[in-house]
């Protein structure tokens, strides 16, 4: 539990001259254990002001007096004490001077507890069998962010409380949810993709024997120009080739593949269903996938007499995945909304 915790002290003789020493070991506690600068010079004066006061009253008519000033060093916080045993004193009990009437009469000084209560984040006075006690304790910045968020929140009302409760535990039940379904969304499409894909292919592939048997090329023209303009944005290119994969139809026109062989002979397909083979690949940095259904008539001829093939690029996929997770969010955000405001 007190692992976290460690302490130093300097013993001083109550004197003006010795407040130097006290101030020395102010830095090197908080120099070594890292504390910020604001922190240790905010100590620097309240201590210094604390010990003043000491040495004017609490040892005004006492003689060889001491002060210990012991640091209490943890994670998130620094705790100086300081140790007396001079004239008893609670500084706690004094009222907030008001500045305007010091200011109006010129008054200099008086504004110790003051500046105690404004630098330090807690102030504790005991009265032990060691004397007096002055505990002095100062956050780090982010423990002081927190304990200003943990008082709030304990000043609300319950019905408050439980609303803010019921809220966050919405948006993070909200955003788990989300989470959850965004890791299925691209899986899923690119199955919805694949599936349609596939049945396109496979029509795509009967609707061609014929013009292809027959050598029409402005049918198969035709054919592909379709095919690509019911599915634009899904098809790439659309095509027909031989059986030995040489291009005899493409749309868009493009010559650099018309009568262009189209070389798949030494890959092996990602996925096979309804006779219908799936190539990946990359073209210049983009993945490419392949959709590839023999032409042919079953039970009359063996081998196809061409392939139809449709060019699917994979951001695609990725496009309607990533509208799918735009759809999500919307849709999990209208649901939060509303059921906190419900």
């Amino acid at each position: 539990m007190f692992k976290h915790v460690s302490k130093e002290e300097v013993v001083i003789p109550a004197t003006m001259g010795h407040l130097r020493d006290v101030r020395e070991f102010i830095e090197h506690v908080g120099k070594k254990h890292k504390y910020a600068d604001k922190v240790i010079n905010s100590f620097k004066l309240v201590v210094d002001e604390a010990c003043t006061n000491i040495i004017r009253h609490g040892y005004m008519d006492i003689k060889d007096g001491k002060i210990t000033v012991r640091a209490i060093i943890r994670r998130m916080s620094l705790t100086m004490v300081i140790i007396d045993q001079g004239k008893s004193f609670d500084p706690r009990q004094v009222k907030n001077p008001d500045l305007g009437k010091y200011v109006e009469i010129g008054k200099k000084g008086g504004l110790g507890i003051f500046m105690m209560r404004k630098l330090m984040d807690d102030i504790q006075y005991n009265l032990t069998n060691r004397g007096n006690e002055l505990r002095l304790t100062k956050m780090r910045d982010v423990e002081l962010k927190r304990h200003r968020v943990l008082t709030w929140f304990d000043s609300l009302s319950l019905r408050r409380k439980s609303f803010i409760i019921t809220s966050v535990s919405i948006v993070l039940l909200t955003i788990a949810t989300y989470f959850v379904l965004e890791s299925q969304i691209y899986s899923n499409i690119k199955e919805e993709v694949f599936t349609e894909a596939t049945a396109i292919t496979k029509n795509y592939a009967d609707i061609n024997w014929e013009p292809l048997n027959n050598e029409n090329d402005i049918l198969l023209f035709e054919n592909a120009k379709s095919v690509k303009e019911n599915h634009g944005e899904m098809i790439r290119f659309s095509m027909v080739t031989t059986s030995d994969y040489e291009v005899m139809a493409v749309f868009p026109l493009n010559l650099n593949l018309v009568s262009k062989n189209f070389d798949l002979q030494h890959s092996e397909p990602i996925e096979e269903v309804n006779n219908v083979s799936v190539y990946q690949t990359s073209i210049l940095d983009t993945s490419v996938y392949y959709f590839i259904a023999p032409i042919e008539l079953k039970n009359i001829a063996e081998e196809p007499i061409g392939y139809a093939v449709l060019w699917i690029e994979e951001s695609y996929i990725g496009n309607k995945a990533s509208s799918a997770k735009t759809d999500l969010a919307i849709l999990l955000l209208v649901g939060c909304v509303g059921a906190t405001i419900g």
